[in-house]
């Protein structure tokens, strides 16, 4: 892994970041955000359906 990595183009200027950084930033940061919508929407007594599909998108029967 650590002969990846990120490049970013923007016109001339390219910036390039090691995959680490992907993985420990935003990527890390959007699953800790969803952990968090999911305990608020159980608090506020609206959990999450157990029978819809996460990968499809479509309740299951």
């Amino acid at each position: 892994m650590s002969e990846f990595d990120v490049v970013f183009k923007n016109g001339e200027r390219t910036t390039e970041y090691p995959y680490w950084n992907l993985l420990n930033g935003p990527i890390a940061d959007a699953l800790w955000h969803t952990g968090q919508i999911v305990s608020f929407r159980r608090s506020s007594g609206n959990p999450f359906n157990s029978k819809v599909s996460v990968l499809t998108g479509k309740v299951r029967d």
